[in-house]
């Protein structure tokens, strides 16, 4: 049996340790069950035709497919579409922010919405998920609210 010596600083000090340890794992496993239960739930596993072989299916139909299973139609028709205005903007940052946490890379979650590879990352830097610093929408956005701001301020003061 070991010797039970020792300050309470010290005991509490290692029983931090191991739980920040188990809180790592935990969140590995977790990562790990998540990526499986996606797999599960997108049937990564297709049939070509008549050969009885599986074909994998590659990571941007996993992802559309994962999709069909959270989104309604016209849903899904918001997020892939073309418009620009606050309420689509937001569920398609939703979206790219799941799939981006899910595992999904940024060039895959290109491929899968079918957009430009720029906004997929200016959404993700909105979210505080990549570096911001890189990227020119999340830039220009900054600098544009930031006028906005300054104007908005500048006007309360003249009245």
């Amino acid at each position: 049996m070991n010797n039970l010596t020792g300050t309470t600083k010290e005991w509490h000090s290692i029983v931090a340790d191991r739980l920040l340890k188990l809180e790592t794992e935990l969140h590995h496993t977790k990562t790990m069950l998540e990526r499986l239960a996606n797999i599960v739930a997108t049937n990564p596993i297709k049939t070509a035709g008549d050969v009885r072989e599986p074909a994998f299916l590659t990571i941007a139909e996993q992802a559309r497919a994962y999709l069909d299973l959270i989104l309604t139609p016209q849903q899904k028709a918001i997020v892939v579409g073309t418009k620009r205005d606050e309420n689509s903007s937001r569920l398609r940052a939703r979206v790219i922010c799941e799939l981006y946490k899910r595992g999904v890379s940024p060039n895959q979650i290109t491929i899968a919405l079918s957009k430009d590879h720029n906004s997929i990352y200016y959404h993700l830097a909105m979210a505080g998920l990549v570096k911001a610093k890189d990227n020119k929408q999340y830039s220009a956005r900054r600098a544009s609210k930031a006028n906005k701001m300054k104007k908005r301020l500048s006007g309360l003061e003249i009245k």
